[in-house]
């Protein structure tokens, strides 16, 4: 995985309060509040100080390296998503 520089991350993030407000990539931080797994179809629930969001991952629609870390992540870990 590609190393993060948090200071630049800090400065280009977006609240997933205004994720939808927002045209193009965006890039959000926040803590995994819950995880599910539907046979190929993985989610997580992602929250930070503004709001929830839920992040979904269908397999063969994303790399295996993102599919592989959707099902081992832990509730409370903090994740990076772009």
């Amino acid at each position: 995985m590609k190393e993060i520089d948090f200071v630049k991350l800090s400065k280009s993030r977006s609240l997933i309060s205004d994720v939808f407000n927002k045209k193009g990539s965006v890039e959000i931080v926040g803590w995994v509040y819950n995880t599910r797994a539907l046979g190929k179809i993985r989610f997580l629930i992602l929250r930070d100080i503004s709001g929830v969001i839920q992040i979904t991952a269908v397999k063969d629609k994303v790399s295996e390296e993102i599919f592989r870390v959707m099902d081992s992540v832990s509730r409370e870990s903090v994740i990076y998503v772009k």
